[in-house]
């Protein structure tokens, strides 16, 4: 993550902020990151976050200008870990499972950002995934337009079995139901090109 220049304000040490060397922008959003996985985005707010890294909330708000900003930037850090598969690394549908799956483990991992992914303004990090699915979709054989609302339905489904699985205690490792429903919705794509004669696309061999 690129370090931030802190904002300047017009007294800050009027105001008691700590503006010690050992705090930085990176430390901020590591710590946020490290305490949604241990305890859930929902708990997370900017006093705890200082009070994790020994300085007064005001120091936390010199760079963070509150706890929607926070947020963001948690959902930038776990999405922007999540690795988009190569062009060269497989089928379009190859790499729309694998980068899926990724993305699902570190939605699981951090509890509450899948919601906040779905309920809030997209991140450059999320922007960034769901350009290159509608670009994968496009290149199964769906014009642009097409391509958004395969992209929608694509979210859909499987954000809706991502959100059974867990009410159902499934792990991210365990990906018979996730798969089946991928699987399904991959055969409806190809289906739906073939029959439109956009171009044929393979279906992803289980890994």
């Amino acid at each position: 993550m690129t370090p931030r220049t802190p904002r300047p304000t017009k007294d800050t040490a009027a105001q008691g902020v700590d503006r010690s060397d050992r705090l930085s922008l990176d430390q901020i959003v590591e710590t946020a990151v490290r305490l949604t996985a241990e305890q859930g985005l929902s708990t997370l707010t900017m006093r705890r976050i200082a009070e994790e890294l020994g300085v007064t909330p005001m120091a936390t708000y010199y760079y963070v200008s509150n706890k929607d900003e926070l947020i963001d930037l948690v959902i930038d850090a776990v999405m922007g870990a999540v690795v988009i598969p190569s062009e060269k690394s497989g089928s379009w549908s190859e790499r729309l499972w694998h980068l899926n799956r990724a993305s699902r483990k570190a939605m699981a991992a951090h509890p509450g950002v899948a919601e906040e992914l779905i309920s809030r303004p997209r991140t450059a990090a999320s922007k960034r995934h769901v350009d290159a699915i509608v670009a994968m979709l496009e290149e199964a054989g769906f014009d642009a337009k097409e391509a958004v609302l395969a992209y929608n339905m694509f979210e859909a489904c499987m954000f809706g079995q991502f959100v059974v699985d867990r009410s159902e205690r499934i792990t991210a490792h365990d990906d018979r139901s996730y798969r089946w429903t991928f699987d399904t919705l991959i055969a409806g794509f190809e289906a739906r090109i073939a029959a439109t004669g956009g171009s044929k696309a393979r279906s992803p061999r289980r890994q």
